[in-house]
C-alpha cells in the first residue's frame, strides 16, 4: 500500500527507529519517491499523543501543496504509524 509522508517521516533512520520499538523490523530498505500532494498545506495544528507535543498536519488549501514522499508500506507499519500519529485520537485545533 502506498503512505504519503511529510514532517518527521520522510526520514528513514527515524522511521526506522521507532517501528524497531514497535517490534517490526525492517530488512530491507524503505521504497519511496517524491510526490506532491496538490491542494493542501501543512500546518502545526496537530496534538500527537505519543510524543505529547505539537506536530504537522495537512488540511485542504486552494493553490497550495505539500512535499513529501511516497512510502510502499505493509499493513503492519500503517498500524504502527497510525498509533504514532495518535489515530483515531487525534486532536485538531482548528484555526477560527
Amino acid at each position: 500500500m502506498q503512505y504519503f509522508a511529510y514532517g518527521s517521516n520522510l526520514n528513514e533512520d527515524h522511521l526506522r527507529k521507532y517501528l524497531d520499538t514497535h517490534g517490526i523490523k525492517l530488512d530491507t530498505e524503505l521504497v519511496g519517491r517524491h510526490a506532491i500532494l496538490h491542494n493542501f498545506r501543512m500546518r502545526t495544528n496537530y496534538y500527537a499523543s505519543s510524543h505529547r507535543a505539537g506536530a504537522c498536519n495537512i488540511e485542504p488549501a486552494h493553490d497550495q501543496n505539500v512535499e513529501g514522499v511516497l512510502w510502499t508500506i505493509t499493513p503492519a507499519i500503517q498500524d504502527a504509524l497510525r498509533i504514532k500519529e495518535g489515530y483515531p485520537r487525534c486532536v485538531i485545533k482548528r484555526s477560527k
